[in-house]
């Protein structure tokens, strides 16, 4: 991953362009979305397998939750609400779970720029 390989072939990236494009997306904006979500992706498995504990755990899963316990000291509640309030519901921080909603999250933004379909002249 850190020096340059000849880039494969990869049938797959040609079926995603042409599904995108046949949906709406513009050809450049299909290729740079599918190689953004490349390295959306990169990035979340980097993250999980870089922050881990001796143990195995999640330093991330860790962090989140000594976010919650503090976030429920009464002097954090009046600096932070939002925060505060948002952390009482809070589930349990799920790397799965987080990287399906920025996934998602990437989707919807591709689907927003989509070009308006062309009508066709046959009636």
């Amino acid at each position: 991953m850190t020096r340059l390989a000849r880039p494969p072939e990869i049938p797959l990236r040609e079926r995603l362009i042409t599904l995108m494009t046949s949906d709406g997306v513009a050809l450049e904006d299909a290729l740079i979305a599918i190689w953004n979500l490349i390295m959306l992706t990169i990035g979340f498995v980097g993250t999980e397998l870089s922050f881990r504990d001796t143990q195995g755990g999640s330093i991330i899963a860790q962090q989140f939750e000594l976010l919650r316990e503090v976030a429920g000291q009464p002097s954090f509640a009046q600096r932070e609400r939002l925060t505060h309030l948002a952390l009482q519901n809070a589930r349990p921080f799920d790397m799965n779970a987080h990287f399906s909603a920025a996934v998602a999250t990437f989707i919807d933004g591709i689907a927003a720029q989509r070009l308006p379909p062309v009508l066709s002249s046959a009636g």
